[in-house]
């Protein structure tokens, strides 16, 4: 009974030691498998290997702690530690769908096609690029387009304006008169306010008023020119007086002791007492009828009176006398 319960105690620690070989074995290999740094190393039989650097591919059969790396070629990247056999195909930004054309050579990082400036992506897959909503005159961009995004336009509030055709462009507030300028002309959604000094503006104000009575003055002696001229036609008229070759010729009157004197007869001093009158028209003729005699412009007819046989002709020299007569005859005979 004794031997058994040896056998047993034996049997037991022969297990216990065995669980611990077990235990053990698998604690180290538990600590060679997450031993490798999983960013730049990889597990191959039982080992930690490196792998190959960004911007480089792995050759086949590379050994383990040194391995065999290319350098990614041309529109090639590779942006991390790689195993892989080849690198990764750069994307094609075409330049007829409105992308950039990369310059740049990199091949440790994918590069990304933008969109040329003034255009956005049509989609979340940017396929291809369109413009950007235009702004017109009298609107400014509240969102500015970007490489994905349009822009958004609003119209100018109260204040601001916009004159141009713009994707970019925004409401410029209103200029304000500084101290010595006044507005001269108030802006609008599309034009900005216009200032002035104040002496340019009164010197404009007062010249244009000056031009305006001027004309206004120029009228009235116009006016007032063409008046006084059509008055004395009429007066002559009413009197009788006509003047033909510049010979005044008067009209006979019922009462001679009552004519008046009619107009002012200019003559030389000289011609006063050297020059006799001249008779033109035939007595007989004048008395014959008259259908050939001389009409005034009412229509009446001129005829010389009796007794007073001389008519005085106009002098047109320089030196002149005036001679004022109640009437052709008593004209001789003051020349008498």
């Amino acid at each position: 009974m004794l031997l058994k319960l040896d056998q047993v105690h034996l049997l037991t620690m022969r297990m216990k030691i065995l669980v611990a070989l077990v235990c053990a074995d698998f604690a180290l290999m538990t600590a060679a498998q997450f031993s490798c740094d999983p960013l730049t190393q990889y597990q191959r039989s039982g080992q930690c290997c490196q792998m190959c650097s960004p911007g480089t591919h792995m050759l086949s059969q590379s050994p383990c702690f040194e391995p065999r790396c290319s350098e990614c070629g041309e529109s090639e990247y590779q942006d991390k530690y790689n195993t892989d056999s080849k690198c990764q195909q750069q994307p094609y930004c075409d330049a007829n769908r409105n992308f950039q054309v990369s310059t740049q050579d990199n091949k440790k990082k994918k590069i990304s096609c933008m969109c040329l400036l003034g255009f956005h992506c049509s989609g979340e897959i940017c396929s291809i690029c369109v413009p950007h909503t235009t702004c017109k005159p009298g609107e400014g961009a509240v969102a500015i387009g970007n490489h994905t995004h349009d822009t958004v336009c609003q119209k100018c509030p109260e204040g601001s304006f916009s004159f141009n055709d713009s994707w970019e462009s925004v409401c410029i507030k209103h200029t304000e008169c500084g101290s010595g300028y006044e507005l001269w002309q108030k802006g609008t959604a599309i034009s900005d306010n216009v200032c002035e000094r104040m002496t340019r503006m009164y010197i404009g104000l007062l010249i244009g008023f000056l031009f305006l009575v001027s004309l206004i003055v120029a009228a009235c002696l116009y006016t007032v020119h063409v008046k006084r001229k059509k008055k004395s036609f009429d007066i002559a008229g009413e009197n009788g007086h006509l003047a033909i070759n510049n010979r005044h010729i008067y009209t006979p009157v019922d009462d001679p002791e009552n004519e008046q004197p009619l107009f002012v007869t200019q003559i030389s001093k000289e011609e006063c007492g050297t020059r006799t009158p001249e008779e033109n028209v035939d007595e007989g003729s004048l008395e014959e009828g008259s259908d050939s005699g001389v009409y005034t412009q009412k229509g009446n007819f001129l005829k010389q009176e009796t007794g007073k046989q001389e008519i005085l002709s106009l002098q047109e020299e320089s030196q002149t006398s005036t001679v004022v007569g109640e009437g052709p005859q008593d004209s001789f005979n003051q020349m008498g």
